[in-house]
């Protein structure tokens, strides 16, 4: 409710003699700020109308314990919402949410479609039809935090998993409908990730509370709609090079016993070898694709684009550099003068020679001159400006 809402209601309330007012809401389904939507007409409430008799309702039908469990705790790490203990009708018995993470090397189409193969096998095996309903299928919701997520593959995915209903919504949208299935597509760090790295527009702090209390206090409300619209199970898809930090949060200790880590979700983007809280994330530069810091403008740490793969990052360790894809495993030995840079071969017209990567033309900047003769083995100058 906006704040201009509630103060038309206050007014209402004014010209009624022994008024009553009563309210239904949940602050952790807040997700309309963009459009004016304030959350404290909700976790402030008495504030706001006075004196209140709060009332939860705290048993849900709609999904299992498990995933009941993993959302709960996922929405109530922001302290500001309100703290609410729920019961679930039913048990899964494991864990109902799951974690599949895109390699550098992966096909997206076969990626999407293997989450809905995931999806079809575990509804061979657990789901019933409803009684007295004919021809029904398990039905499935495709969620994206904006339309733009939904593949250009999509009519070939469906037609492929015909035994599934399967329907693509915004997680705005979804709100408030359900599925034995959903799929979240594209939780993944960055401007138009998920969490969402785009500011609001500023005149909305002109009329509304401020969202500084908690990081990401918005998204995580809108990601916890995403994971509560399934009935059975839950799929988060993510990339290896761009893990978003909700995913990273649900793989944590806290949600072991509700969450399933992918196994190539373990594989997790290098680390900033700069400020080393940051994740190395691909990135496209005037002179060819690169790995950057996700702290970027706040961080320039880079890495090198693997030379042997073309997909994954060379990260320095103690005796050079090593592509951090697990199936190619690259090295590149350490510049024994700056130790800054990688020996690579380079022609010349006296043969093929080593030379240091931070190499720069005469006037570029900083340069490493160090070079090694690959026939003789003699080394030439190692100046460094």
């Amino acid at each position: 409710m906006s704040c201009g809402r509630a103060q038309l209601l206050n007014a209402l309330l004014a010209e009624v003699h022994d008024r009553r007012l009563f309210c239904v809401g949940d602050d952790w389904q807040s997700i309309y700020r963009f459009a004016g939507g304030d959350i404290e007409q909700m976790t402030k409430f008495d504030s706001v109308f006075g004196f209140t008799q709060r009332c939860d309702l705290t048993i849900t039908h709609r999904f299992n314990t498990e995933l009941l469990a993993a959302s709960s705790q996922f929405v109530q790490a922001n302290p500001t919402q309100l703290r609410k203990s729920l019961k679930a009708g039913q048990s899964l018995g494991e864990p109902a949410i799951e974690v599949l993470a895109k390699r550098p090397d992966d096909d997206p189409e076969q990626f999407l479609d293997r989450a809905f193969a995931r999806v079809a096998e575990h509804a061979t095996r657990e789901w019933t039809a409803p009684a007295g309903v004919r021809d029904a299928k398990p039905t499935v919701l495709v969620l994206g935090r904006y339309n733009f997520t939904k593949r250009k593959c999509w009519d070939r995915i469906v037609r492929r998993h015909a035994r599934l209903t399967i329907n693509f919504l915004t997680v705005h949208r979804a709100k408030g409908l359900e599925a034995d299935y959903v799929i979240v597509l594209d939780v993944i760090r960055g401007r138009m990730g998920f969490p969402s790295e785009l500011a609001d527009d500023p005149i909305l702090d002109l009329v509304l509370a401020g969202t500084g209390e908690f990081p990401n206090a918005e998204e995580r409300r809108v990601f916890y709609v995403a994971l509560s619209r399934a009935k059975k199970r839950c799929l988060i898809l993510t990339d290896t090079t761009c893990r978003s930090k909700f995913v990273e949060e649900l793989e944590s200790e806290t949600y072991r016993a509700w969450v399933i880590p992918s196994e190539s979700g373990r594989e997790t983007a290098p680390r900033c070898p700069e400020c080393g809280g940051g994740r190395l994330l691909k990135r496209d530069g005037e002179y060819g694709a690169f790995w950057g810091c996700t702290n970027y403008p706040l961080c320039e740490g880079k890495a090198r684009m693997c030379p042997a793969c073309k997909k994954g990052a060379l990260v320095k360790e103690a005796l050079g550099f090593r592509c951090q894809t697990s199936w190619c495993g690259h090295f590149e030995t350490l510049c024994p003068s700056c130790h800054q840079g990688a020996l690579i071969k380079r022609s010349g017209p006296y043969g093929d020679f080593l030379s240091c990567t931070e190499w720069r033309p005469e006037g570029s900047g900083p340069s490493c001159d160090y070079k090694k003769n690959l026939r003789d083995g003699r080394t030439g100058p190692r100046r460094v400006t």
